[in-house]
């Protein structure tokens, strides 16, 4: 009964987004017009939410005569392998992706009531039509091809189980985390097109970027922490010991990601020189595409991806038709707005803050362009009757690294020069002192790694680079009492952040090692700076699966001696073998164990350890970069619109 209650609240959502899209783009200008598509909105989400309770509660209790239950639920799973399985499907997911979107939706609403300047400017009205509309495609789309809701006339004793690579309390943050990430930037699209669409609007260009600003921010942050933890999650899970593969569905990440940064960039020049309001609306535009074309590589089918979540080409029509409708009709409100827009573009001069991230913002550019490339080029052939492609990580190496040094010099000297025109000397003379100790550094560094190739320098330099502009700053700040924003605080967070990330990135990269070997009981190895020994071999039995668990003792130089258990797990519901890979890290360095098959005829099993120095630093950077989002997010006073009269 309850799932029959979900499915109702799930069409009745429909319904009410096809009245709040009728009401807030039809009859914005009428008095009562905001209230009601701002109940229709925070309704709507009380809809959802139900529905998704409703679901759940069917996994909770193994309701096996519902068909999405049957495919990816079994009663040996742990309770919280039975909740998260809800959204490990397409169909689960898709029931996630709307209820985060209407929760933002209602967000936006509660958010609204405290500036008058979007009421009497009819932009909650308008914007809530907007997501209505953006609401109703994908729940027409959850019904019409992937209803989670459909029961079974026959109810098996038992389900098919869910996906052990996905049997992992990862299954539990990265999926909602990530999915925040993407589904986050449809306020700002709606905002954006509300903006576009309103003649009269007379909202400035400032409160215009403070309004917009916490809602890319709370995306970004999502994103980041999302693809952050879904890297470590593979580096731990799949165990071919990396932390990044040039995956096309890692890829439909990333794209957005960096559409959004070159986002935040724009909106700080459109806040601080009222200019590049078309590069807000363009990269608004830009992001909200991405993400929905990654929707459609991931769930059609045409890419080959171990993260895919379906294959139907029939969905994937249907969420490329949502891409046509939604992107088109953005694309053309904005060609609009461009040809008709009658105001003169205000200058902005190539060296000063406004100029380089303007710059900046054209390297980002190009780096989406080189991904989807990579990601799309052999979709393309194929879809020409072209040989299979795949293209791999040496294409992204090759074509995105050298833009990584322009992008790190930028946000340096960026940071460091003034909104108004820079004088190139004085900027270089501040900079000359932290470009040699920045260049010792990366010596150093570089001889106490045992040396490696010289392309290593260049992501040691640009990491120390970043963190020394950045300490210089902040240490002139603390010197002088200056009380600076939690904003300010925030983006030097971001850039050490980057920074890190960098450094941990060239250690792995560079420095790390790798072997595999058979091995058998009482067998040794060294690795780095440790030495292994296979001290035994023991069998577990878990609820859902049983094991061979191999025993390391593992010896340090330092003399402190630890353990690792690596595994060859063998699952029962679906049947499908996997290994449990062992890590043994003391914060900046790896150790890492993968077991593999047994040697026929003998009790020898093959192993494949890495010993990978600052890979940590990878994962560190991108939690350092969400705090600084987060510090942004919480400066509450830069987002509360301002009544004063502002240049338009």
């Amino acid at each position: 009964m309850a799932v029959e209650l979900g499915h109702f609240c799930f069409c009745l959502a429909l319904v009410l987004a096809l009245i709040q899209t009728w009401v807030g783009l039809r009859l914005t200008n009428k008095s009562f017009a905001h209230i009601i598509s701002a109940r229709l909105m925070l309704v709507q989400f009380g809809l959802v939410l139900t529905s998704f309770f409703a679901l759940m509660s069917a996994y909770i209790l193994s309701d096996f005569s519902v068909i999405n239950v049957i495919l990816n639920s079994h009663t040996a799973k742990p309770l919280i392998y039975k909740v998260t399985a809800l959204w490990s499907n397409h169909e689960g997911s898709l029931i996630l992706w709307c209820l985060m979107a209407t929760g933002l939706g209602a967000s936006f609403v509660l958010w609204s009531k405290k500036n008058t300047e979007f009421s009497k400017n009819n932009l909650i009205t308008r914007t809530c039509g907007f997501m209505g509309f953006v609401c109703a495609g994908f729940y027409l789309f959850v019904l019409l091809t992937s209803n989670p809701f459909l029961r079974t006339a026959t109810a098996p004793l038992e389900g098919v189980g869910l996906n052990p690579l996905l049997q992992d309390p990862g299954l539990a943050f990265h999926p909602p985390i990530l999915y925040l990430g993407y589904v986050g930037i449809v306020v700002p699209f709606a905002m954006v097109l509300s903006a576009l669409t309103l003649p009269n609007l007379s909202l400035s260009a400032k409160n215009m970027a403070r309004a917009l600003r916490p809602w890319v921010l709370i995306s970004w942050c999502a994103l980041t922490l999302g693809i952050t933890m879904g890297s470590w999650w593979a580096y731990y899970v799949l165990g071919w010991g990396g932390w990044w593969f040039w995956d096309p569905v890692e890829n439909v990440a990333l794209m957005p990601w960096l559409a959004q940064t070159a986002l935040l960039h724009s909106l700080a020049v459109l806040e601080k020189k009222l200019a590049l309001k078309k590069w807000v609306f363009g990269l608004t535009i830009l992001t909200f595409c991405l993400c929905l074309m990654g929707a459609f590589l991931v769930r059609s089918g045409v890419l080959t991806s171990v993260h895919n979540f379906a294959v139907s080409p029939i969905r994937g029509l249907a969420i490329l038709g949502l891409f046509v409708i939604y992107g088109g009709l953005a694309i053309i409100l904005f060609g609009r707005y461009v040809v008709k827009s009658t105001a003169q573009p205000i200058p902005i001069h190539p060296f000063s803050r406004s100029g380089l991230l303007a710059l900046n913002n054209i390297f980002l550019c190009a780096l989406i362009a080189i991904i989807f490339l990579g990601t799309t080029y052999p979709l393309f052939v194929a879809s020409l009757g072209g040989p299979s492609l795949s293209v791999g990580a040496p294409y992204f190496h090759l074509t995105v690294v050298p833009l990584i040094a322009p992008l790190v010099i930028l946000l340096s000297i960026g940071q460091r020069s003034p909104w108004e025109k820079a004088r190139l000397a004085h900027i270089a003379m501040k900079l000359s002192w932290v470009g040699l100790v920045c260049f010792i550094g990366a010596l150093v560094l570089y001889y106490q790694n045992q040396k490696g190739p010289l392309l290593a320098l260049l992501g040691l330099g640009a990491g120390c680079w970043i963190i020394l502009t950045v300490g210089q700053d902040m240490g002139r700040t603390l010197l002088s009492r200056m009380k600076q924003s939690l904003s300010w605080w925030g983006m030097q967070s971001a850039h050490v952040g980057l920074a890190v990330s960098i450094l941990g990135m060239s250690g792995e990269v560079f420095w790390g090692s790798e072997k595999t070997v058979l091995m058998g009981v009482g067998s040794q190895i060294t690795i780095g700076p440790k030495t292994l020994t296979l001290m035994a071999f023991e069998d577990i039995i878990a609820a859902n699966y049983y094991a061979k668990r191999a025993h390391f003792s593992v010896s340090q130089k330092d003399g402190l001696d630890q353990n690792i258990f690596p595994e060859k797990r063998y699952y029962v519901a679906p049947k499908m073998t996997l290994s449990q890979t062992a890590l043994n890290s003391n914060g900046s360095k790896i150790l890492y164990a993968a077991m593999g098959d047994k040697q026929k005829g003998e009790d020898r099993w093959l192993f494949r350890f890495y010993d990978h120095p600052w890979t940590p630093l990878v994962w560190y950077g991108g939690f350092l970069m969400v705090l600084g989002g987060c510090l942004t997010l919480c400066n509450r006073n830069r987002y509360l619109l301002s009544n004063k009269k502002e240049v338009k």
